[in-house]
């Protein structure tokens, strides 16, 4: 018996002395944080769509409407959603929307809302107490930080709660995506040291990881070519607004048209319109403005495109479900919108993403 109480204090003494594995910690990867966030692909009954979002604002400038609405190729409406009385003082206004899929994901003001893509249908919300970004895999909508978890997964389709992740005293995070099946969540204002944490998209710990940013780059066109020959076509895209091209023929330069080109094809997601001449609030309202194009986008779709706000400083989104890969842009103006005093129609800037 004494013998056996021997042995065992030897075991006991051996293994305190054992030191604790040291945790396998993966090193630095390089993560496109914009690219995991922006809208994905869908080719959408053989067409080529786009969504618009905008601003309804009220007259006291204190609550507003945020609405996403969905375009034909022809520009004919397909379905509109708008979000009422929401108040612009209660922080964020909304995210940028996503679609995934035959689903469309908004954050508008830390409510998270999915519409069915085709018809503009409401299915579910979830509320949020921030504005983290979610990941989006295999109509699995996972979020950072719902209530009292670290990561929670839920169905696309039906809002159940499929998958969750304590917070089990991981880094401190503020943003998600999904590389390589791996869901990783990160901080991006830590920029040295492990400041990622990944996991297996069944919610297993895999391990820390140090994460750099890639920092997304808008596309750099090549050429401006005007029909009218004009040298201040490049200020189209010289990346400022308060820069203009102006057309130089009798009228309101109905059919005269702008091409860029770019000599290495690129894949087209979105365009951003500054339309009029944007030099001065005084000099957009004296100008003429784009009303009505038609846009013509690397694979030779054409599309009609019709502008619905003539405001100083306004930019709008035309977001394309189907990206496109294009080594060109032709823009042709159909009609336009007359300014205060002058003919010429100007446009400042048109930024591809």
């Amino acid at each position: 018996m004494k013998k056996l109480l021997i042995i065992l204090c030897a075991f006991l003494l051996f293994s305190c002395n054992q030191e604790e594995p040291e945790e396998v910690v993966e090193e630095v990867i390089v993560l496109d944080t914009e690219e995991y966030h922006k809208t994905k692909v869908k080719t959408y009954n053989n067409t080529l769509p786009h969504i618009i979002k905008s601003y309804d604002e009220m007259d006291d400038d204190t609550y507003g409407s945020f609405v996403i609405e969905m375009y034909d190729t022809n520009y004919d409406p397909v379905w509109k959603y708008m979000w009422r009385d929401l108040n612009k003082n209660d922080g964020h206004f909304a995210e940028e929307p996503v679609i995934d899929g035959s689903h469309l994901i908004a954050n508008i003001q830390g409510v998270i809302s999915v519409l069915d893509l085709a018809t503009g249908t409401f299915k579910w919300e979830v509320e949020t107490d921030t504005s983290s970004i979610c990941a989006i895999q295999d109509d699995i909508l996972y979020l950072l930080a719902y209530k009292e978890n670290y990561i929670t997964g839920f169905s696309l389709e039906t809002g159940e709660t499929l998958l969750t992740i304590a917070n089990d005293n991981y880094l401190q995070a503020d943003a998600l995506c999904i590389e390589e099946n791996r869901l990783i969540a990160f901080d991006r204002s830590k920029t040295s040291g492990m400041n990622a944490v990944t996991f297996d998209l069944e919610g297993n710990y895999v391990s820390k990881r140090q994460y750099k940013p890639l920092q997304a780059n808008k596309i750099v066109w090549d050429k401006v070519e005007t029909s009218d020959e004009s040298e201040e076509g490049i200020y189209i895209i010289d990346g400022r607004s308060n820069t203009f091209w102006s057309e130089s023929v009798k009228g309101y330069g109905e059919k005269e048209w702008i091409e860029i080109t770019k000599i290495i094809p690129v894949t087209v997601s979105e365009l951003i319109i500054v339309n009029g001449n944007q030099s001065s609030e005084k000099a957009y309202f004296e100008n003429a403005k784009l009303k009505t194009i038609t846009l013509s986008v690397g694979d030779g779709k054409s599309f009609t495109y019709k502008f619905e706000k003539f405001e100083y400083g306004y930019k709008d989104h035309i977001k394309f479900v189907k990206p496109v890969v294009a080594d060109y842009m032709l823009l042709n103006i159909i009609e336009a919108e007359p300014g205060d005093m002058f003919k010429n129609t100007c446009l400042s800037e048109i930024t591809t993403e």
